[in-house]
């Protein structure tokens, strides 16, 4: 990639942060509110299979900016993708750079992913002059300095290790308890000097992309645990599987004491419109027992775009327009801890389902 003169020095940020925290609710805002000059990709990581992330912020930005054409998007489903030695990444960030040429460059890694080795190759000699590293922000959400499944996991303190900024959203949400023993821990752990900002709903400014901000005098944690990186290897860590069923496929993985269940529901099978009141109605039902539910999904002539991370729901209708109906592929995806009954969420998603004929 450096070879190519015609890219030099794109400004670049890791928005980082486990799952659930917002991190694609605040990717949605900063390109709604990018100069309209300006040329933004993103290259989102995804841990389950399906892939969502680029309809959701497609959607939402074409929503909002029907000229919305500066916006590139380009995901890897399927887990970190700095495995196998980063080569996904890679690749899709060569084409990426190469298509959209951008003025900006936004990288989300899985919450479950490794942001210190997305550094390591952005900063690599392949980038060299290429892309131009700026702040890496980190999303938290106070409430989870309360968890020891946050602060045991070795993904999560090496979140907290590579942060410009820490970024609290839905500080809304959080009694001055939470944000009080969440400023502790940072400052316990040597983080007291890194930048922190409330937001809420993801309302992140652009200034903190490219700000020059006072860093840490080192970016590891130095108190209470010692931190050694190891890549997840895809195949003898992850717990994969794909079921060809009755009209749709189902994805299955399980990594670090979270299960992934997504589903796909072909445009072509008569059989797999919904009826866009009821799945709401179920997906809400049972959004308190899961971590995140992301779903694209379409009745005859809606699509119904979902992102509800437990509390917080974001749930939006889109006329279709008379749009290509081949298109009109249904997406779910589920991801909870590894006890939630999915088979009992498969049988409620499956009873929304309705007919063309109907």
């Amino acid at each position: 990639m450096k070879s190519d003169q015609a890219f030099n020095n794109i400004p670049c940020n890791i928005i980082t942060g486990f799952l659930g925290v917002g991190k694609t609710t605040a990717i949605q805002y900063l390109l709604k509110h990018k100069p309209a000059t300006q040329r933004w990709a993103v290259l989102v990581n995804e841990f389950g299979q399906v892939g969502l992330d680029a309809e959701l912020i497609e959607g939402d930005v074409a929503r909002e900016k029907p000229a919305g054409a500066s916006v590139y998007i380009k995901e890897i489903p399927g887990g970190c993708m700095c495995c196998s030695a980063g080569l996904p990444m890679a690749v899709a960030l060569n084409q990426l750079i190469k298509e959209a040429k951008p003025d900006r460059l936004l990288i989300e890694p899985t919450g479950l992913g490794h942001p210190k080795e997305v550094l390591k190759v952005l900063n690599g000699d392949n980038y060299k002059d290429v892309l131009d590293v700026q702040n890496t922000l980190t999303i938290l959400d106070a409430r989870h300095f309360n968890d020891d499944r946050y602060l045991k996991s070795p993904v999560y303190k090496q979140q907290l290790s590579v942060a410009d900024v820490f970024i609290f959203n839905k500080s809304d949400e959080a009694s001055e308890q939470d944000k009080s023993k969440a400023n502790d821990y940072l400052e316990d752990h040597d983080f007291g000097s890194v930048k922190t900002v409330d937001v809420v709903n993801g309302e992140i400014a652009q200034s903190l992309l490219f700000e020059k901000v006072t860093k840490p005098a080192t970016k590891e944690i130095k108190k209470g645990f010692s931190f050694l990186f190891k890549a997840l290897d895809a195949h003898t860590l992850d717990n994969e599987s794909v079921d060809d069923c009755s009209g749709f496929q189902r994805f299955k993985k399980i990594q670090d004491g979270f299960t992934s269940w997504g589903w796909v529901f072909e445009a072509d099978n008569k059989d797999n419109f919904f009826d866009l009141t009821e799945i709401e109605r179920a997906l809400k039902g049972f959004s308190s027992l899961v971590l995140r539910i992301k779903a694209v999904i379409y009745s005859q002539d809606q699509c119904l775009y979902v992102n509800i991370q437990q509390a917080d729901e974001s749930l939006t209708r889109d006329d279709l327009d008379g749009s290509d109906p081949s298109n009109n592929t249904t997406k779910i995806e589920i991801i909870a801890q590894a006890d939630v009954d999915f088979e009992k969420i498969e049988s409620a998603i499956l009873g929304c389902r309705r007919s063309a004929s109907e």
